[in-house]
Parts: structure tokens; C-alpha cells; sequence
């Protein structure tokens, strides 16, 4: 435990409000932000997902900032949501498309676009093809976000099963997002 003798009012008051600004800055250096109520994606590409989001432990920490699906070359690449295209090109030798929700910007790498800047994609539209796997990237404003938890490709939630004997309630086929 740590004693922090000050000799006025002012200055005791003043310490917790220190304390507290320096534990929100550090708190927002990690912040994953939530997702929109009541948005649910297409699928981006059909393959599993084989590398799921690992939420940096710092801004510069590794981890994974995204999904990468184990897609093949040559799968159909679709807009996850409706959004504008504000980069579809290439990037350290990878091709790139990345979309603006308006809220959040989509990065997806590892697609041939036939999309182009300033184009408007709907929900499910084709985006061009993939090159090997996919990687799919979220972000609102500095906050990276589980692309996960927008899509629906179980079409099942998790839900508790009673272990006393009772009738477990049927699954449901609403999206899990």
C-alpha cells in the first residue's frame, strides 16, 4: 500500500483526478470498441476462418487485428456490408480493397478487386477474387474490432443447457451477430 502525505486541501483532491486521467489513458491505448447493434454481414468468403482476431496487448504489440480465412485462390470475394470503396489496390506487393461504412473501415487483403475508388458496394456484391487466404480487418477510428462479430456463418448462438434433467430449449437460427 502506498501513503501520500500533502500538505492542503487542493492537492489532496487533485490525486485521485490525476489517477484517474492516467488510468483512462492507458485504458484507451487497448480499448476494443463494440459493433453496431443489429448489423450482420455476408459472408466476405466462403472458407473457415483458420487465424481468429488476437487483440494486440499494446498498440505495437503483436496479435492478429483481423480474421484470416483459409480460402483458396480464386474464391469469390463479396462486401461484407454496404460501403464505399476508398482503396482498391496494392499494398507491399499484396492486393488490398478498403471499404468506409461510414462508422467503421474495412480492410480486406488478399483480393483482386474489380471494384475501384469511389465505388459503391452493396451487401454481398462481388469485390473481386482472392489471391490465397483472406485476411479481414476492422477498425473504428484507432480501435481495432473482431470482424467476428459480424458475421453469421454458424447461423447458431451459444446457449446454456440445462444439466438438472430439463428439457433444453430448441437452437436458434438467428445470427450470431
Amino acid at each position: 500500500m502506498v501513503s501520500v502525505t500533502l500538505g492542503s486541501t487542493i492537492g489532496a483532491a487533485l490525486v485521485p483526478v490525476a489517477i484517474v486521467a492516467f488510468t483512462a489513458a492507458a485504458a484507451a491505448d487497448t480499448t476494443i470498441a463494440e459493433p453496431v447493434a443489429g448489423t450482420c454481414w455476408a459472408s466476405v468468403v466462403e472458407a473457415p476462418i483458420i487465424d481468429p482476431f488476437r487483440p494486440p496487448a499494446c498498440r505495437w504489440c503483436a496479435g492478429n487485428r483481423g480474421v484470416e480465412f483459409g480460402s483458396e485462390a480464386g474464391a469469390v470475394v463479396r462486401s461484407p456490408t454496404a460501403a464505399t470503396v476508398v482503396y482498391a489496390g496494392v499494398v507491399a506487393g499484396t492486393p488490398w480493397v478498403t471499404l468506409d461504412t461510414g462508422i467503421e473501415r474495412i480492410t480486406i487483403v488478399g483480393v483482386d478487386a474489380i471494384v475501384h475508388l469511389g465505388d459503391r458496394a452493396r451487401q454481398g456484391q462481388m469485390l473481386g477474387v482472392s489471391t490465397a487466404t483472406v485476411h479481414v480487418g476492422v477498425r473504428r477510428g484507432d480501435d481495432y474490432l473482431d470482424p467476428a462479430r459480424w458475421l453469421s456463418t454458424s447461423g447458431y448462438r451459444a446457449r446454456v443447457v440445462p444439466d438438472d434433467g430439463a428439457p433444453a430449449r430448441p437452437a436458434s437460427r438467428r445470427p450470431t451477430c
